[in-house]
């Protein structure tokens, strides 16, 4: 009966980051609508092109290239590679 409101969307975004699948009940429809669903499709896909994934939470002495780090940072969530907040993970290799 409630409406999925942004914040919803975005935490279940990055607990299937982690995860791999998110809640089977929310689901984002054309133009951005949201319903609930009985759906048990993920929501988020947690692999990317280059073989990146969210199984395993890492550190910055663990990324092999600034595209992997800017994955886990934007799409697995993990702050912690950016320590200063300015947006750029690893900042020795993403220069």
């Amino acid at each position: 009966m409630d409406p999925i409101d942004d914040w919803e969307l975005e935490r279940n975004r990055r607990i299937a980051a982690i995860q791999g699948t998110g809640n089977p009940h929310v689901e984002v429809i054309g133009g951005g609508n949201t319903v609930a669903t009985q759906q048990t499709t993920p929501v988020f896909q947690s692999t990317h092109q280059e073989g990146f994934n969210c199984d395993e939470r890492k550190t910055c002495g663990q990324m092999s290239s600034c595209d992997e780090a800017l994955f886990h940072l934007q799409q697995c969530g993990n702050s912690r590679l950016d320590g200063n907040n300015d947006g750029v993970p690893c900042e020795a290799i993403c220069r």
